[in-house]
């Protein structure tokens, strides 16, 4: 009939440790090795930066890379911002607000096919997200 409240009491003091859940790579991996695939300047010259991270994807599984930590890809308040500038959590690039459909990042169509390209390269991709609005 549920947890006993001296449990649930435990729980709320001293919750359990969620290291045991995480990944920290693909189950082949012995070794995971992440890599940060942006920086405050990062803008590809021709490529939204999804569609560039996609390209680059197979070659840096190649290398070695097991996980790969993205910006945040939501919509920023301003046209250029990097995400942590929240405006909209869940406009990922497919809604017209702030004067544009795409984020800083590219489109939601483009960020997915880039996640879809590293989990055909068994490379994780992790989020960077702001969710404190």
């Amino acid at each position: 009939m549920g947890v006993p409240l001296s449990r649930f009491k435990e729980w709320i003091i001293k919750p359990p440790s969620a290291l045991h859940r995480m990944r920290l790579g693909p189950e082949s991996s012995d070794n995971p090795l992440m890599l940060q695939f942006f920086t405050w300047e990062a803008k590809h010259s021709n490529l939204s930066w999804w569609a560039h991270l996609e390209a680059e994807v197979p070659q840096l599984a190649k290398m070695g890379f097991t996980q790969i930590w993205l910006p945040p890809p939501n919509k920023a308040a301003e046209s250029t911002g990097r995400g942590y500038d929240a405006y909209d959590l869940w406009d990922l690039g497919e809604f017209k607000q702030k004067e544009v459909v795409e984020t800083r990042w590219g489109s939601k169509e483009e960020l997915l096919s880039a996640c879809n390209a590293a989990k055909d390269s068994g490379v994780d991709i992790l989020i960077d997200a702001v969710l404190n609005v």
